[in-house]
């Protein structure tokens, strides 16, 4: 059972790990001849872009799951899912088309309305592929999955290296605007790779019918309602900082903040991979003998993987900067990387721990959770940003993705209690943290202290665990 979910946790990480990875280089192809000020835009608009994609999606990629898996009622499932997100996904569009003027203005980029523009097709574009993906991973079906993603990144950077290289200094133009930054290039990129994506989904369109079944619909609704408010409270705590900033601080600290948190967030890439192959996961496990000692089984493989992620990357944050940020000036906000490192971590294991509303469908619990952290995030930021600079941002990231990790555990204990080793998992977390915040914050993130660490980790790791956790994997 779990070389299944490893194996396919792997696959999935391809089409994660990679894309991230392609696109961390991407960042470093873009921050060579963009300055941090222009970076700043790239920040705050798919900032904006994620939280538009959490309303769109609307929760439905969880819902197919939990309504896929009973009786047997897939298709019915999957028509009705992929019609009501292509129809919000259309009516968006519409809605941007005829609220431009307004739009532009609330946003401050009256002099680049086209931002707003291509941002609204690629989000659309990705919204639609958002069912098809889903159910490419409940078929189990890793590796198309993985094409796709891989193909999507891959085109995305050919064509940002050909724009930024071959057009840049041609006069040119795109669905009737002219490009004036060579920010606007990446944004074009990411158009045609989402427009390509659809393409290559097709496929899984098989046996596609225009068939909303309105029961069902109404049922779904109710289910991914709360799974989409919540995702709106976690999209805020994941991007409020980043688009608040150019109101409240320089667009050079702003652009320095992005560029240096893109660079903590190589966790999030562990995170993703493993959210991936887990999800579809623990929804089958409803049923099995012991689900409840599957979830805190997996949730302990996952805080020691995490862990040993969080002081690999922090062991080797120096080598990794001068890759990824090529200009010395986003440099100046490296001090993040650890606290959003860690926050990252706390996320992952929040998202294990949220299993327990999920498969007894108390998903408005989870969305109250994520919404108290919200209002902390965006309390917070209003309140310090503008007096103490960037850091207050990473300290709030870190307070808000902690505070509900604490209450999943401690709500989910009085209604679905699972029996999480909570004393080792906290271990583990502690001694990650430390090593690296050590490595990074003392000895000046050295690569030797931080690569021995990792053996120091490796080492616990296998002392405490070679009787039981161990076995699990290979037996």
């Amino acid at each position: 059972m779990y070389k299944k979910l490893f194996s396919e946790t792997l696959i999935y990480g391809l089409g994660s790990v990679i894309p991230r990875l392609i696109n961390f280089l991407l960042i470093s192809f873009i921050t060579k001849p963009i300055g941090v000020a222009e970076f700043s835009i790239y920040t705050q608009l798919y900032g904006f872009a994620s939280m538009i994609n959490v309303f769109l999606s609307f929760g439905f990629e969880t819902t197919y799951f939990r309504y896929a898996s009973e009786n047997d009622n897939e298709k019915k499932v999957f028509n009705t899912a992929f019609i009501f997100l292509t129809g919000l996904s259309i009516f968006f569009l519409l809605m941007v088309y005829l609220g431009i003027k307004p739009i532009t203005y609330f946003t401050q980029y009256q002099q680049n309305p086209e931002y707003i523009i291509w941002f609204s097709w690629f989000i659309i574009l990705d919204n639609i592929c958002v069912i098809p993906f889903a159910r490419l991973r409940y078929l189990g079906k890793p590796l198309y999955y993985t094409i796709v993603k891989l193909m999507n990144i891959f085109i995305m950077f050919g064509l940002v290296i050909f724009f930024l290289k071959i057009i840049q200094n041609v006069p040119y133009s795109f669905l009737g605007f002219e490009i004036k930054q060579k920010i606007g290039f990446v944004f074009v990129a990411n158009f045609f790779a989402s427009f390509l994506t659809i393409f290559m989904l097709i496929p899984v369109l098989k046996n596609f019918s225009f068939s909303l079944d309105r029961k069902l619909f109404f049922k779904m609704i109710q289910y991914s309602s709360p799974i989409m408010f919540g995702g709106l409270a976690f999209a805020l705590n994941e991007n409020f900082d980043k688009m608040i900033q150019r109101r409240l601080i320089s667009n050079e600290d702003a652009g320095a903040y992005g560029a240096c948190y893109k660079l903590a967030a190589l966790m999030s890439v562990f995170v993703m991979a493993f959210r991936m192959g887990v999800e579809p996961f623990f929804f089958k496990q409803m049923k099995s003998d012991n689900p409840k000692q599957t979830y805190a089984t997996t949730t302990e493989l996952f805080t020691i993987i995490g862990g040993l992620i969080v002081v690999v990357l922090l062991g080797n944050i120096e080598w990794l900067k001068d890759i990824f940020l090529k200009r010395p000036e986003y440099f100046t906000a490296m001090n993040i990387v650890p606290i959003i490192i860690t926050a990252n971590l706390c996320s992952g294991i929040y998202n294990t721990m949220s299993v327990w509303y999920k498969v007894t469908d108390k998903t408005y619990i989870g969305s109250r959770i994520s919404w108290f952290a919200a209002i902390l995030t965006v309390a917070l930021n209003l309140i310090l940003l503008k007096y103490f600079g960037f850091m207050v941002s990473a300290w709030v990231t870190l307070l808000a993705y902690g505070s509900m990790l604490f209450l999943s555990y401690y709500l989910g204990q009085k209604h679905y209690k699972i029996p999480y080793k909570i004393r080792k998992i906290m271990l583990y977390m502690i001694l990650s943290v430390s090593l690296g915040s050590i490595n990074f914050y003392l000895l000046n993130s050295s690569i030797i202290f931080g690569n021995l660490f990792i053996l120091i980790y490796l080492g616990i790791v296998y002392y405490l665990e070679k009787n039981y956790l161990l076995k699990a994997i290979l037996k």
